[in-house]
């Protein structure tokens, strides 16, 4: 089991995994928000990725939940 980091809010990128745990939504789920636009991925290295922070409080936020942490 993964649990949400400390602090996630103040780093910039958040692992796919943390992104999982943050969201509670499956890895797929957020690939595919990501192909839709509504979440933001980052490249790090050649075969990583990274969801930027930013774009996953305005995902909260846009639907109305509130984001502490």
């Amino acid at each position: 089991m993964h649990t949400v980091p400390q602090a996630w809010r103040s780093r910039p990128v958040q692992s796919i995994q943390d992104g999982v745990s943050i969201t509670t939504m499956s890895r797929a789920q957020l690939y595919r928000l990501a192909k839709k636009g509504e979440l933001e991925l980052v490249k790090i290295g050649e075969r990583r990725s990274a969801i930027t922070t930013a774009s996953i409080v305005r995902f909260f936020e846009k639907r109305g939940i509130s984001v502490e942490g």
